[in-house]
Formats: structure tokens, sequence, C-alpha cells
């Protein structure tokens, strides 16, 4: 979970806990990307923020994914528009815009770790 608001970051994580999705949660790209790159099991799934500092969301997973292509990816965000993605050459596997419920966010990760 990739969010440069910790609040946010942390209610996704307190969500996903009590289903059995374990999270590990970063405020910054950077870090996030350093820990995917270095750790040597790799999650199933990335969920980020669009617009955060020095590195946005789509270029998180733009890296992420040269490096493991079979990561899913959920962007959650409330100033991505899907115009806008379409712009990089890849792209998330679900997009949910901020204010979203407890039940989409549910509903997206277990489509993308099930699917």
């Amino acid at each position: 979970v990739v969010d440069d608001d910790p609040a946010v970051a942390e209610v996704i994580e307190a969500l996903l806990d009590p289903y059995g999705h374990k999270s590990k949660v970063f405020t910054k790209p950077k870090e996030a990307l350093d820990s995917f790159i270095t750790e040597p099991i790799k999650p199933k799934l990335l969920i980020t923020d669009f617009q955060m500092p020095k590195m946005n969301g789509m270029e998180l997973l733009q890296a992420c994914k040269r490096d493991h292509p079979s990561l899913r990816c959920i962007s959650a965000s409330g100033t991505l528009h899907v115009e806008e993605m379409k712009v990089y050459p890849i792209q998330p596997d679900k997009h949910l815009a901020k204010p979203f419920y407890p039940r989409q966010l549910l509903d997206a990760v277990e489509e993308m770790v099930t699917g």
C-alpha cells in the first residue's frame, strides 16, 4: 500500500488485515520501490495513490512491473482520471476513485488476488 497520506495508507491496511491480506505500508513511493526490488518474495498486489511527491503512482507501477511483470495493481486516487492513465504504457488492473467505500476496496482486492 503506497499513499503519501499516512492516515489513508493505515486505513487501507486496517481494512485488509482482518480479511487475511498482509500488507506493507509506505508513504514514499521511492521507499516502496526500493523495498519491492530488494524483497526476495514479491507481493501479488500493489495498491497505490497517484498524486505523490517525487514519483507518482503510475511511475511507481511502471517501475514495479518492469521488475515483476505479473504484479497486479489497484490505483486508488482522487486525482487520477482514466484518460490521464492512457499516456502510460502499463495500466493498473483496477482504478478506484477516492473516496471509495471499504467494500469496493475489499472486492477489488479479492478480484486481484484470486483472479
